[in-house]
This record gives C-alpha cells, sequence and structure tokens, in this order.
C-alpha cells in the first residue's frame, strides 16, 4: 500500500476526481451518439418484437444462438414508456459505461487497496478506446461489462450470492459468463472454512444461478430458440495494427510480470494469492474468450489487466524508493492514457466515423426497400439488421464470398455478378453542395 493512502490530499483527489472523470468520460462518449453498428439492430429488433407481441423474433437463420436475450428484453422493457427503441439502447449503454468505470475503481480499491491507484485505474478504463467505442454504441456490451465487474467485486468480498446472481444475469446475455460461475464455486469451496459451510456456499449458489438460467433455457426449449446466449457486441472493431497491438500488449505484459512478482513477495499470505490467482484466472478466461471469439471479450479481461498493469507501482513502493511512488504511479497512468488514445484516434474512431456514413445510406435503402421491394421478395445483405430494422422485413444474410441467391442484395461492391442496379444510396459529404452517389446500391438479379 501507498504509505499516503490516507493522506486528505489523496482522498480529496479521489473525492471529487472520481466523478470528474466519469463526467467527462460520458461527455467524451456522447460525442459519438450517432454511432450505432449493425450488429445493435438485432437487439432492437428483438426488444421491437417482444413490447409489441411478447415474444422474441424469429432468429435469423445465419445464428447458431440466441443474441443477448437479457438485453432485448430490458430494451423492451423500457419502451413500454413509447421511448425508440434506439434511444434508450444508447441512454442505457451510456449509464452503464459511466457505471463500469465507477466499479473499476471499486475493484481496483478491493484487489489493491490502494484509492489513489484505484483513482488512477478508473482513469485508465475511462481512456481506453475499446470503452469509449462501446459505450454509446447501445449494444449489451456495457451492462454485461458492468455485471461482469460487480460480479468479481463481489465475490472478492465473499458475499457469493450476490455474485452468483449478477453471474446468472450476466449469462442471460452471453454464456461464456459461465466460466465466472465456475470460478466463484472455486473460490467459494477454498475460502470455506468447514467442509459444511462449503457445501452450504457452493449449493445455495448453484440452485440461485440455475433460477436465474432456468427459465431462460425452458423458454428456448419451448419456443424453439436457441438456448446459447450469445454475445451480439461490435461487428466493426478496427483491424489488428500496430497501435492496437501495442495498446493491448503491452499493459498485458507489464500485469503479468507484477502479478509474478507479487505472488513472490513475502508481504502477501496464502489467503491473499488465493484471491489474486482467481482474480487471474478470471482475467485469463475471458482472455481466452478474446483469442477464440473476438475483442468483446477482451473487455471483461481489460480493467484487471489495467489493475494489475498498475499493481507494479505497489510493489515498487514496498522497495527503499517509495517516496517516488504517486509520481510512478502517474508516469505509468499517462503512458496507459496514451496508448489508449493513440489507438482509439489512429484506429477506432476512424472506423466509427465510416459506420455512421455507412448507416446514413443504409437507412435510406431500408426505407427505399420498404416501399419499394415487394414483401414476398427475398432480400439479402452483408449488414442486413439496420435494412432489417427500418424496413421492418426480414432481410437474409449474404457473406459476399460465394453467389447471393436471392431475388434482390444490398451490396457496396462496384458489380455483383448476375445482378443490376435498381437503386442506389446518395451521400452529401461536408465540402458538397449537391448529393452524389453513396457506396451502397440495390441490385435485382437480371
Amino acid at each position: 500500500m501507498l504509505k499516503h493512502d490516507h493522506n486528505p490530499a489523496v482522498l480529496q483527489v479521489v473525492r471529487y476526481g472520481l466523478p470528474l472523470v466519469i463526467l467527462i468520460f460520458y461527455v467524451s462518449a456522447s460525442w459519438n451518439y450517432s454511432y450505432t453498428p449493425d450488429s445493435t439492430f438485432l437487439s432492437l429488433r428483438l426488444a421491437r418484437s417482444f413490447a409489441a407481441e411478447g415474444v422474441l423474433a424469429p432468429m435469423p437463420a445465419h445464428l447458431y444462438a440466441a443474441p443477448n436475450p437479457l438485453w432485448s428484453v430490458f430494451i423492451a422493457l423500457g419502451s413500454i414508456l413509447n421511448v425508440d427503441e434506439i434511444l434508450i439502447a444508447k441512454i442505457f449503454s451510456l449509464f452503464f459505461s459511466s457505471l463500469g468505470v465507477l466499479l473499476a475503481y471499486l475493484l481496483a480499491s478491493e484487489i489493491l487497496r490502494d484509492r489513489f491507484l484505484a483513482f488512477c485505474s478508473a482513469l485508465a478504463v475511462a481512456t481506453s478506446g475499446l470503452v469509449l467505442q462501446v459505450a454509446p454504441a447501445g449494444s449489451a456490451l456495457p451492462f454485461a461489462m458492468t455485471l461482469m465487474l460487480a460480479a468479481l467485486f463481489f465475490m472478492l468480498r465473499n458475499d457469493y450470492l450476490l455474485s452468483a446472481l449478477l453471474l446468472g444475469l450476466g449469462t442471460l446475455i452471453f454464456w461464456q459468463a459461465a466460466g465466472g460461475f465456475l470460478l466463484l464455486l472455486l473460490d467459494a469451496w477454498l475460502n470455506s472454512t468447514t467442509p459444511r459451510h462449503r457445501a452450504r456456499v457452493v449449493l445455495v449458489s448453484i440452485l440461485l444461478y440455475a433460477c436465474i438460467v432456468g427459465p431462460w433455457l425452458l423458454f428456448s426449449a419451448l419456443r424453439s430458440v436457441p438456448p446459447l446466449p450469445w454475445l451480439a457486441g461490435l461487428d466493426d472493431y478496427p483491424e489488428l495494427s500496430l497501435a492496437t497491438g501495442v495498446a493491448a500488449v503491452i499493459p498485458t505484459v507489464v500485469a503479468a510480470a507484477a502479478f509474478l512478482g507479487m505472488m513472490r513477495h513475502r508481504q502477501f499470505d496464502g489467503l491473499t494469492r488465493q484471491s489474486h490467482m482467481i482474480v487471474i484466472l478470471w482475467a485469463c478466461w475471458f482472455l481466452a474468450c478474446f483469442a477464440i471469439w473476438g475483442w468483446d471479450f477482451y473487455l471483461f479481461a481489460l480493467p484487471v489487466v489495467i489493475i494489475y498493469a498498475l499493481s507494479s507501482v505497489q510493489q515498487l513502493s514496498l522497495m527503499p524508493r517509495s517516496a517516488a511512488a504517486y509520481a510512478q504511479a502517474l508516469l505509468l497512468t499517462g503512458a496507459l492514457i496514451l496508448l489508449h488514445q493513440l489507438a482509439f484516434n489512429h484506429a477506432s474512431r476512424p472506423v466509427m466515423a465510416q459506420t455512421e456514413r455507412n448507416s446514413e445510406e443504409l437507412m435510406e435503402l431500408a426505407y427505399w426497400i420498404k416501399d419499394g421491394i415487394p414483401e414476398e421478395a427475398a432480400v439479402s445483405a452483408r449488414r442486413p439488421e439496420l435494412l432489417a430494422y427500418y424496413a421492418r422485413r426480414p432481410i437474409g444474410f449474404w457473406n459476399t464470398i460465394g453467389r447471393p441467391s436471392t431475388e434482390y442484395v444490398v451490396s457496396e461492391e462496384e458489380d455483383v455478378w448476375g445482378y443490376d442496379v435498381v437503386h442506389r444510396a446518395s451521400r452529401l459529404d461536408a465540402d458538397e453542395l449537391l448529393p452524389g452517389a453513396g457506396r451502397f446500391a440495390v441490385w435485382r438479379k437480371k
């Protein structure tokens, strides 16, 4: 622990600085309010169907699992107030992202037992390009991140029942949250003082988790819905580049080195090491999910990576040069912020801007499809969800690898073999007075 953790100056920094960080984060994320990836509209369509008919819409044929059902129901309940689903999704998305920054502080405080380093952790999370891209998207990711951080926080405080409840809710967004529940059972088993207490805590946790997940499994069986909740996150992350790679790899390497050093230090007893092992296993599980399924899952490991990267400062403070600990903390936090902002501005922001331009064109085409193509005609697209949401009709998925088989296709390609253009979207760039031809067009089979 840093020597001046209870210094009044540190308490003042946290008391006023943390709300300011969350406010600045909220405003910065809201600046990209118009950014809505295509995958968000899948949840919005399911929410609209649930609000109107009390059932989830039929799953698109190309999906093997149900996309974050809890989030869709959550949005549907909010739409009872007759508010647009997109507005509701974005309000909740921004709210849960901001709550996630606060939970990152609480989790860091619980792990590191240091208010200043916890504040630095929250600051680094709030400036992450990944979090800034996810926050305004209206997707289920911020809600899932909040549930996972809260579950880990209460797990470390040995409040296993509340943690099991949160992990059950998280499993209704994405099935990989079940891995966190297995870690909860492991932690409860190791931390129990007597065999009787161990059996009672584990059994009650399993029953509570089953009470949350069980109704969904029953519903999916009765409604012929895929039983696995699948995380419909973002589908337009920037491609792996030097900026994104460095921003992800360097903090992870520093965190791993800090953890290994922590495990070797004599100051930490067996119980403390056990708690740290559970947290690291948590991060490793979601890093493995990230390696298999993509960037969505890195979001759940990111706060832990940042916390342990900053824990290296805590270890340095145990050495003779502890007077420089706060300067070291600020220096490392500044380096993390710099890496995050370089990745965001050079990789994420251009992708978000392109998505906004694409959405404008696709929205125009969706309204044209709604009025200009008969209901019985089949339409497919590589980005089908926005089109299906605004056109209020099924749109098939075309992966652009093979030839399309539907009568109509929406594509940004210059030529679609066997099809003729029947309508092209218009685009009005900032430096043009008249709209020009857009990238996307509706093609009809010859």
